[in-house]
């Protein structure tokens, strides 16, 4: 009998800091309690699919429990690997922050205006080559041109690129 969603509301708001603590003492570390706290309450769900669970609230401390063990345990194997938490906090985040995403959304139509200023069939076979990932021969052939052609139009492309973007494009600090 699956447990009504109401009712694991309920169950979740009453039993999360509980086990957070529990497992916490056990692991040392609390952002590992969280994800470990999570994984418990997901056992449930997928038992409670199964079979009728009469005491959730000892059935996620024996989860909860068994799960922390089993982390202990991969970490002495070296299967998962530890972060102490403060250093967990003091790692960068890949997310850019707001000062490099303007950078490179300026960048971006810094780019985008000097494409536009390509002559159009420079432009059009430039842009199939580069970001349609179309060979020479594949353009040669759609725009009835020798492969010499749409070479020398592609390499065109790039050293007016390279003049109207200069050495400073995408160098950041």
């Amino acid at each position: 009998m699956a447990i009504l969603s109401h009712s694991f509301t309920h169950l979740y708001g009453s039993e999360k800091n509980r086990l957070k603590r529990f497992i916490a003492r056990i692991v040392g570390n609390n952002t590992t309690a969280d994800d470990l706290v999570h994984d418990a309450f997901s056992k449930l769900i997928d038992a409670s699919g199964k079979q009728q669970i009469r005491e959730p609230s000892a059935y996620l401390t024996r989860a909860a429990r068994n799960l922390a063990l089993n982390h202990l345990r991969h970490i002495q194997q070296g299967v998962e690997i530890t972060v102490d938490e403060q250093v967990y906090h003091a790692m960068a985040d890949r997310k850019a922050s707001p000062e490099m995403e303007l950078l490179y959304r300026q960048e971006l139509r810094r780019l985008l205006t000097a494409l536009a200023g390509l002559p159009q069939r420079r432009r059009e076979i430039f842009i199939i080559h580069r970001f349609e990932g179309a060979s020479y021969s594949e353009i040669a052939d759609r725009f009835q041109l020798s492969r010499r052609t749409v070479i020398n139009h592609v390499f065109n492309a790039l050293d007016d690129l390279d003049l109207a973007l200069g050495p400073d494009f995408l160098q950041f600090p």
